[in-house]
């Protein structure tokens, strides 16, 4: 994680999440620092979540 030069603040940025484009790599481990959705599942919680708002991520 952050072994980047643009990455190296990734500690401190929190993580963020974000959805694929070619969701077929679902399960993938690819990204660092990242939770990765389905780009469905990612609207969905645009419209649920408002700015400022904290959300919890539970492992299931």
């Amino acid at each position: 994680m952050g072994l980047k030069e643009h990455n190296k603040n990734t500690h401190e940025r929190y993580i963020y999440i974000h959805g694929l484009l070619d969701e077929f790599m679902m399960g993938i481990p690819k990204s660092k620092g990242y939770i990765r959705m389905r780009n469905q599942n990612i609207i969905e919680l645009f419209e649920r979540v408002h700015i400022g708002e904290d959300v919890a991520i539970i492992e299931r």
